[in-house]
């Protein structure tokens, strides 16, 4: 089932759906991320592009950027099963989950 908004997911909580203005436009953002990348993108390929184009202030740390998550499905991505090491030092190389991007504007909202 899709949701109209991010606040809908009742699985994604509160942090979600105070964040719903961000996801959306982090979602857009990951679309174009997981077009241009052949290989797939992260959670902090996300995150890192957020920074650059101001959507997120940098200040936002631990818990506050959990909402993060909930941006692949909201944009419609496609987990890939493969995982690989985030490139931020904050978030200590831990393994992240590969998305891809999908072709069928039904799952996959935000491309144009």
């Amino acid at each position: 089932m899709l949701y109209e908004t991010v606040a809908q997911y009742p699985e994604k909580g509160r942090r979600a759906a105070r964040n719903a203005s961000v996801i959306e436009r982090l979602a857009k953002v990951a679309v174009e991320l997981a077009d241009n990348s052949a290989s797939g993108i992260t959670v902090s390929d996300i995150r890192l592009e957020g920074f650059r184009r101001n959507i997120l202030t940098g200040r936002e740390s631990g818990r506050d950027l959990s909402f993060l998550s909930s941006v692949p499905v909201a944009a419609g991505l496609m987990p890939t099963g493969r995982y690989k090491r985030s490139r931020l030092a904050v978030s200590h190389g831990n393994l992240q989950m590969v998305w891809t991007g999908g072709s069928d504007p039904y799952l996959y909202p935000y491309s144009n």
